[in-house]
């Protein structure tokens, strides 16, 4: 605890002085944290993402490769670590990813991985109204990139299962609908409220501050008593996940559902279509029953163009006179009914750049041959 907080303070103080033997000692105080914390310890992944952020700093002060290939590597571990807080090492995985997509393009998809799954835990145990709303940004986004590395990397069924996971969590944030904490407690809620119980334990004793923990603190009296709780926990968590997922209905229990199981339930003749949009990838997938997922690229579409036609559709709907939920803040009177102005991208317009860069695409990449006969009609041959 003492060398990880020396180490902290060092840190701050080469934000401030930039003096690289701050930097430098930092780093050597925060090892020794790391490696004087035994498996299992709840602070152990906060001391390696703090070491990780002092690599990094080190690594802009210095450039060397392999400053930022070490906070890399310390990102990774705490956020593939079995203990301490969910929020920590998810927050460890975001670091992961954007620093291996552009150092180490080996990692972003291992990375990808980890974080998906901690969003999964902890947007499935998250209950204040506040967090709610920062989950449906970090959900949204995270699983989008997840599914774009994917589809780079050939991974079709993985893109397919991250994009219907982070589908069903923002749904379910954005309706309100019960968790699938709350709908195991209309099952069991003797195992609900354990489960909860322990996890907020968890998560109480990984944020509770360094500084706090006392030899006189009754009945921890010391650190290693501590960590022999916190392990105790964290094995009690884990025997109450199994026990629920051996539920009949509940085997997928705060883990993603399998390719497989999207792909049973799809209708028996027609194809669904997913598309998903990321600020480096754009891409379509074709669901068919009985069939394996087809990846169709979208490489002329992009999130950029995505946005502008978004822009461009509300201004159009506003110049018809549609009543909107927001105000336009050019309206004066704050009101729902505004009249944009006639000039700009017409409906036609916005449409035919879809059909273009999207539906023909997807169209060509199904078998069909798309060609347009007249500015009225469409013919599809297959």
């Amino acid at each position: 605890m003492y060398f990880a907080n020396l180490g902290s303070s060092l840190y701050q103080r080469f934000k401030h002085t930039a003096e690289p033997t701050d930097i430098s000692d930092a780093i050597s105080f925060q090892q020794k944290a790391v490696q004087l914390s035994p498996e299992g310890n709840l602070h152990k992944p906060a001391y390696l993402a703090n070491l990780g952020h002092s690599f990094l700093s080190q690594f802009r002060h210095t450039s060397e490769l392999t400053d930022i290939h070490m906070a890399i590597s310390k990102f990774s571990l705490a956020a593939s670590s079995s203990s301490g807080s969910p929020s920590i090492r998810l927050n460890a995985a975001k670091n992961w990813i954007k620093l291996s997509q552009e150092y180490d393009p080996q990692q972003p998809l291992e990375a990808h991985q980890a974080t998906i799954h901690l969003i999964s835990h902890v947007a499935g145990l998250e209950q204040t109204i506040e967090k709610h709303h920062n989950n449906l940004i970090d959900i949204s986004t995270l699983s989008t990139s997840a599914a774009a590395v994917a589809f780079a990397s050939g991974k079709t069924s993985l893109a397919l299962k991250w994009l219907e996971q982070g589908r069903c969590l923002v749904w379910n944030q954005i309706n309100d609908l019960r968790t699938s904490l709350d709908i195991l407690q209309t099952y069991n809620p003797k195992i609900a409220n354990e489960l909860m119980s322990v996890a907020q334990s968890l998560e109480n004793a990984a944020s509770r501050t360094e500084s706090s923990i006392s030899i006189a603190e009754p009945g921890i009296s010391s650190l290693q008593d501590e960590t022999a709780s916190h392990v105790k926990l964290a094995q009690r968590w884990d025997q109450l996940l199994a026990k629920v997922r051996n539920i009949p209905d509940f085997e997928d229990f705060l883990q993603p559902p399998s390719s497989s199981s999207l792909l049973q339930n799809l209708p028996t003749s027609g194809i669904v279509i997913v598309i998903n949009i990321h600020q480096d990838r754009c891409d379509a997938l074709a669901l068919r029953s009985n069939m394996e997922p087809l990846h169709i690229p979208l490489p002329e579409f992009s999130y950029k163009k995505a946005e502008s036609l978004r822009n461009d559709l509300k201004d159009r709907l506003w110049a018809a006179g549609f009543r909107m939920r927001e105000s336009q803040p050019d309206d004066p009177r704050g009101g729902h009914l505004y009249k944009a102005p006639a000039h700009g991208t017409s409906l036609k317009q916005i449409l035919s750049t879809l059909w273009n860069f999207v539906v023909r695409p997807i169209l060509n990449g199904l078998g069909y041959f798309v060609s347009i006969l007249t500015n009225s009609s469409v013919i599809i041959c297959s």
